[in-house]
């Protein structure tokens, strides 16, 4: 009867152990999924952080483009209007 309830013991015991392991082991497999998930979703972000970066890059330089072809604009319109001070200038020297 005392080596029944001895190994009935130590099967408990087995099973105890076992569960806790498979336990432990499932605990970890969703620690391990949770981190995978995790890299995922940071390797997103830094892809999408990546277009987003290039997208406001174009954005600036279209924006620099435009300025510049305003000012070069701006400055032959000047040019222009010097052109014909000077020459109205020049006619009424011309007249008198």
């Amino acid at each position: 009867m005392v080596e029944s309830q001895s190994r009935y013991s130590i099967v408990e015991r087995l099973t105890t152990k076992k569960l806790e392991i498979m336990r432990a082991k499932s605990q970890l497999k969703e620690e391990v999924l949770s981190k995978e998930q995790h890299v995922e979703k940071i390797k997103k972000d830094l892809e999408n952080w990546k277009t987003d970066i290039q997208e406001d890059i174009k954005r600036e330089q279209r924006k620099m483009e435009l300025n510049i072809e305003r000012a070069v604009q701006e400055s032959e319109n000047e040019k222009k209007q010097l052109h014909r001070i000077q020459k109205k200038f020049l006619m009424n020297k011309l007249r008198q």
